[in-house]
């Protein structure tokens, strides 16, 4: 988890790692834990997306800003049912891509951050394998 992030975040709530932690059952240890460069669970990030109101990307580091996790931003192009805007650069977003962000967008919030952190985990092991 990006621990810099997560303390920025906090901030902007009007709290802090350790007092969100205790709102949220979390043990001191684990924010401990974070700030040395150790991850939360799947279920513990969801929860601190939700509460912080940010996408767990957000939390991994993937993003540097929080968004609407409704709009999906890709090189300038904005795609999404609640963005207003349907445009598609043929460059960056195909057909699979489209139904990808589709699919996201059907998801309550929680199974979408599950979903997006499994990708990434996804990735990053297929990302050492070769």
């Amino acid at each position: 988890m990006d621990y810099t992030q997560f303390e920025e975040l906090c901030k902007c709530k009007g709290t802090t790692p350790t007092a969100l932690s205790k709102k949220l059952g979390i043990s001191k240890g684990n924010t401990s834990n974070w700030r040395n460069g150790g991850n939360p669970s799947v279920e513990v990030l969801c929860k601190l997306a939700d509460e912080l109101n940010c996408t767990t990307d957000t939390l991994l580091g993937r993003k540097n800003t929080t968004t609407n996790v409704n709009n999906f931003v890709t090189n300038n192009t904005t795609y999404g049912r609640n963005s207003g805007v349907y445009v598609v650069n043929e460059n960056n977003i195909n057909e699979t891509n489209i139904e990808i962000l589709e699919i996201l967008e059907d998801l309550p919030l929680r199974e979408r951050s599950e979903l997006i952190v499994m990708i990434f985990q996804f990735y990053e092991e297929h990302k050492n394998r070769n």
